[in-house]
């Protein structure tokens, strides 16, 4: 939708321009003369704007190009699928799998929508390259392969698309298999080669490789499982390699879901959820980084143009007395506008296009978890996002000059020639006297905010759970204040200055023109602020955010999560600690690197519903090996709560929402006693210990603990009962050294693949932090669209005052001393803002940071990167300096004859 309106907007720009150039030739030719006379003026003007619109199209380029992959990643891994429904959710089974008539009765239950789902056989396997694959090709084993059995002609019915991915719609063969490109290429087989499937009772059978395919829909899909990879074979082959009776299927994937009381995951919205970048965060996170440069582009237009008018009045008076009215000359400026515009939205569109891919590109080397996304821009995005945000860049300019001409020429140029020539008039004493004191509560209520942040239990109690929302808010309402009466703050320093340099003559007079200047121009100056001050904010706050994330990842400890393990995996089959140590020993461990394994058997609770409260069964192995905390329910428990579960058929441990449920539900213990319903069951069992409620719900960290052997023989027959592996190395640093070798071991074994705490917490912070790094990066690209503009303001500012700057030429002031003057206009304008907007956005991210860092269990003090942002604060000021330096060097200059000259015919 927005591409069609950015395309018009664009039209209709364009259209007026051409329309005026085709009625009016003489303002044609005016607009065409005045960008042309001067060249370097016109030229920086064309840079500044087209920076503007450059980091309008980087940001619009981003955003389009994250949610073109996402949707590239959703066609390739799900196409039509939307929903699975698993027969291991269904509780109208009591077998892990449809039978065929069980599968007739739920495709029917959902009407005319039923041809929309595809009822399949589906498992995670590991695949093995065949011993007859030779060279220097793979030959680890690739667990976690979704291998989906299906009718190829039915599934090609049931979504035509997959035509295109070069599957053939004739059967399969009993000992032929498809791979996707992921499989094919993690195993280094092609189409001919032969694989070696799993089955669930790790017996290898032997596909040949018929077809190897793209990824798109079923091809890709890598199921509820979150397998992967993926791979397609005949549906009897898929049943009797996992074992199930002739005609039944495991689930059923499609468009649509199947109606009540058939239960369905939905697929889709979870990976869409599970991305690094979901539409939502996208749009907000990217929605800021977009307003802040749109309102830099509008600040340094605004400016831009309101000098380039005030700078052409004269000439423009004369204009009017010859006969051309007020609309001629604001269509003269208008159309110079858009031509600037359409020169920088040139330039400005494909610096943007390129920026993106570049940090496109850095974020996608940041990124901690491989989710199967992959951040690019293609072709089509491209040209849509050079479009969109030209179009935006154009607009902002073409709205910014439309308002300046508007506002600035309506005045009759008479009375605002006969005010230049009088002298501005003086303003009015009680606003004077309104503004003054305005910025002086401003300048108290600033300093006693700041004096009250400082006390560590005020930061505690006013950022403590804080919603950043709603902060967000009140320092968008606080800094244009403070910007608004900063620059009466600056006049006042330069007061002060004077006061302390009395004695230095000269330098005493550069700063009193300085003051004089402000003074004069505070609109100007506040904007110019204004525009150093948001970037430097920002920059400045995701640095300090960027440091304290790096600080959470150094610290953070898996094991404090998991219960005293580093790894755990699911395995849809029951299995015991023994078992999990062969499956282990396969690696051929040293005695020193040997891990400490349990395996604890899982079931959910059914009778807490929406709450999926488990039911673990564990032994000794995982009592003698686990951290996680049971306190003793009373005083008659044991010590050791989990010791005493592990060899007491009628000791049970809970956790405190576990407690919570049974209380609620009527199940209140007596004493120690607890008699409730365990998925259909009445037990009595005696509580011993009870687990906190932990704020990360990791598999064993929640619900009820009891033995092994009674949960064995209470889940008997029972489809939903499985295994969960644990895995503690020697030390964490060796637990990451051997993951994949561990990985590869029990790949072997058929077990899935290894999960952390780590790869969720860590890599959700890390994924924040990429994204802070993404916005801290652009915000120093942003500092440009400053120093560029304020190189433009005081260029065009100097040529519209070439008299007054001729005039103190003829009383004697050397050209060294003007230059002084101009630079040090511009530099403390630009300094005062980046110090401004630099202290407040590292202050604001320290007093939201602190007291949450006292609020975690270790009770870190953060360490504030006061040396990185000093520095980073002193470069930035050093270009500043420098590009304003070399500006001033470069001013119009006038003769003090010319001067006089001009100003005696005024």
């Amino acid at each position: 939708m927005i591409l069609p309106i950015a395309a018009v907007a664009l039209a209709l720009m364009l259209i007026y321009a051409l329309g005026i150039c085709i009625r009016f030739p003489h303002i044609r030719r005016i607009a065409a003369r005045e960008i042309a006379q001067s060249k370097m003026a016109a030229l920086l003007t064309v840079a500044g704007l087209s920076v503007g619109i450059a980091l309008i199209t980087l940001v619009v380029s981003v955003r389009f190009g994250i949610e073109g992959s996402e949707e590239d990643y959703h066609r390739q891994h799900f196409g039509p699928i939307v929903a699975e429904a698993p027969a291991i959710e269904q509780p109208l089974l009591s077998n892990p799998y449809f039978s065929s008539d069980e599968m007739r009765t739920m495709l029917e239950s959902a009407g005319d929508s039923s041809s929309k789902l595809l009822p399949i056989v589906s498992y995670a396997v590991t695949l093995l390259p065949s011993s007859s694959v030779s060279g220097e090709r793979r030959t680890e084993p690739l667990s976690n392969v979704l291998v989906i059995g299906t009718d190829l002609t039915e599934a090609m019915r049931w979504d035509p698309a997959l035509s295109g991915t070069g599957l053939l719609s004739t059967r399969l063969g009993a000992d032929r298999i498809v791979l996707s490109r992921t499989a094919a290429e993690r195993l280094s087989v092609q189409e001919g080669d032969t694989v070696l499937a799993l089955d669930l009772n790790n017996r290898a059978i032997s596909f040949e490789v018929e077809k190897v395919v793209r990824e798109a829909g079923l091809t890709g899909y890598r199921g509820y499982q979150l397998a992967d990879a993926t791979a397609i074979v005949d549906s009897d082959s898929a049943r009797k390699l996992f074992g199930l009776p002739a005609g039944s299927y495991t689930s059923a994937v499609g468009s649509t879901f199947p109606r009540p009381p058939w239960t369905s995951e939905s697929v889709k919205a979870g990976a869409m959820q599970s991305l690094s970048f979901s539409p939502f965060y996208a749009t907000s996170f990217f929605g800021i980084i977009q307003m802040n440069a749109i309102l830099m582009s509008l600040i340094l237009t605004i400016n831009l143009f309101r000098l380039i008018v005030e700078e052409r009045k004269r000439g423009m008076l004369v204009l009017r007395s010859i006969g051309f009215s007020r609309l001629d000359l604001k269509r003269i400026v208008r159309l110079e506008g858009l031509g600037y515009a359409v020169m920088a939205g040139l330039a400005g569109g494909a610096a943007g296009i390129g920026l993106s891919s570049w940090m496109l590109r850095s974020v996608n080397a940041y990124t901690a978890v491989d989710s199967g996304l992959t951040l690019r821009i293609s072709g089509p995005t491209s040209f849509k996002a050079l479009l969109v945000g030209v179009s935006i860049g154009i607009g902002v300019v073409f709205v910014c000059v439309w308002l300046v001409s508007q506002l600035t020429l309506s005045r009759s140029l008479l009375t605002v020639a006969a005010v230049e020539l009088g002298g501005k008039r003086a303003r009015s004493s009680r606003s004077e006297t309104f503004h003054t004191w305005f910025a002086l509560l401003s300048l108290v209520y600033s300093l006693l905010l700041v004096l009250l942040l400082a006390v560590p239990s005020v930061r505690r109690d006013w950022f403590v759970g804080v919603d950043l929302f709603d902060w967000g808010i009140g320092i968008g309402v606080l800094l244009p204040v403070v910007v608004y009466s900063g620059v009466r703050w600056l006049e006042w320093g330069c007061r002060a200055a004077l006061m302390l340099l009395r004695r230095a003559t000269a330098l005493a007079g550069i700063l009193n023109l300085v003051a004089r200047q402000l003074q004069s121009n505070r609109l100007r100056s506040g904007l110019l602020i204004l525009l150093f001050a948001c970037v430097t904010f920002f920059s400045s706050f995701s640095q300090v955010i960027s440091v304290y994330i790096q600080e959470v990842l150094v610290r953070y400890d898996a094991r404090a999560d998991m219960g005293g393990y580093d790894y755990y995996a699911e395995d849809i089959r029951p299995a015991t600690s023994a078992q999990l140590e062969r499956y282990v020993q396969q690696a051929g461990f040293s005695q020193d690197e040997s891990p400490v394994v349990a395996s604890v058997l899982r079931l959910p609770w059914k009778e807490s519903a929406y709450r999926k409260l488990p039911i673990h069964g564990i032994d000794g192995s995982y009592a003698a090996a686990t951290t996680l905390e049971a306190a003793p329910f009373s005083e008659r428990s044991p010590s050791d709560p989990w010791r005493e579960v592990a060899e007491d058929k009628d000791a049970i441990v809970v956790s405190a929402a576990a407690l919570r449920f049974m209380n609620n539900n009527g199940w209140k213990p007596a004493g120690d006693e607890a008699a409730f319903d365990l998925n259909g069951s009445k037990v009595k069992k005696r509580i011993v210990g009870v687990v906190e409620d932990s704020e990360y719900a990791y598999p064993g960290t929640s619900g009820v603990w009891l033995n092994a052997g009674e949960l064995m023989a209470l889940g008997q027959g029972q489809k939903e009962l499985h295994s969960i592996f644990f895995l503690r190395f020697p030390s964490i640093s060796i637990a990451k050294e051997l993951r994949e070798k561990t990985a590869q071991a029990l790949g072997k074994s058929n077990v899935p693949t290894l999960r952390s705490a780590a790869d969720y917490e860590v890599g959700y912070m890390a994924n924040i932090g990429s994204q802070l790094v993404l916005f801290e990066r652009f915000n120093l690209l942003a500092l440009s669209i400053g120093v560029a503009g304020l190189s433009v303001v005081m260029l065009r500012s100097s040529r519209m005052r070439k008299d007054q700057l001729g005039m103190l030429r003829a009383i004697g002031i050397p050209p060294a001393h003007l230059r002084l003057y101009l630079w040090l206009e511009g530099a403390l304008t630009a300094a005062f803002g980046t110090a401004l907007g630099f202290g407040a956005g590292a202050y604001s991210a320290f007093v939201i940071i602190e007291p949450q860092t006292l609020e975690t269990p270790e009770g870190f003090l953060f360490s504030f990167p006061a040396e990185r942002l000093i520095a980073t604060g002193a470069l930035v000021i050093l270009v500043i300096v420098v590009a304003t330096f070399w500006t001033a060097r470069s001013v119009y200059q006038v003769s003090a004859a010319a001067a006089t000259r001009n100003h005696t015919a005024s």
